[in-house]
């Protein structure tokens, strides 16, 4: 059973490219968990699984979380019901719910807004270098002209262009300064 829990678990962690993906994943599991819990199951539609299937399919547009719930839709679409039992969906919550506290999360600052596949192809090299799940915080700053800033605890990584300027700029005001040309 906790195999194929881990199994759902991380075909869920693959969707998540972006601290917004993981926060609304983790509430829209929460929320629906609500939904499948043994209570539910019984006041609507016990073993009748086709009337509990069209009861989840009905209710996942209330998931706000896009990936999941095309993620939960494929598995109805398969007839894959298992992880819509009430004992297994608690687990699989659970699981993931740990699962994402042990997620690297790292902002990113960019100049431009960064595209759906650049961004998951960076979290998915930043994942195999740090041999974790990586998850970035992106955010736009358009008065860093060009480039990217990378944030992760007190460790950061300045590839944005103003900073390159400003470099260039000290460095310039240097060389003038020393030849004799200005004064300080």
């Amino acid at each position: 059973m906790q195999k194929t829990v881990d199994k759902h678990v991380n075909d869920v962690m693959e969707i998540i490219h972006s601290k917004d993906d993981l926060n609304e994943i983790v509430f829209s599991l929460h929320s629906f968990k609500e939904l499948v819990d043994y209570k539910s199951v019984i006041k609507n539609g016990g073993d009748n699984l086709e009337k509990r299937k069209l009861l989840i399919a009905s209710e996942l547009k209330n998931i706000s979380s896009k990936p999941l719930k095309e993620y939960f839709q494929s598995l109805i679409r398969a007839n894959d019901m298992w992880i819509f039992e009430p004992g297994h969906f608690g687990d699989f919550e659970k699981s993931f719910k740990d699962l994402s506290e042990d997620v690297v999360l790292i902002n990113l600052v960019a100049a431009l807004e960064i595209k759906e596949k650049d961004l998951k192809k960076l979290t998915e090299d930043l994942s195999k270098k740090m041999e974790k799940k990586v998850v970035l915080d992106v955010t736009v700053d358009k008065t860093i002209i060009g480039g990217a800033i990378i944030k992760k605890d007190n460790f950061v990584l300045d590839f944005s262009l103003k900073n390159k300027l400003g470099q260039f700029g000290s460095e310039w005001k240097k060389s003038v300064v020393k030849s004799g040309n200005v004064d300080e």
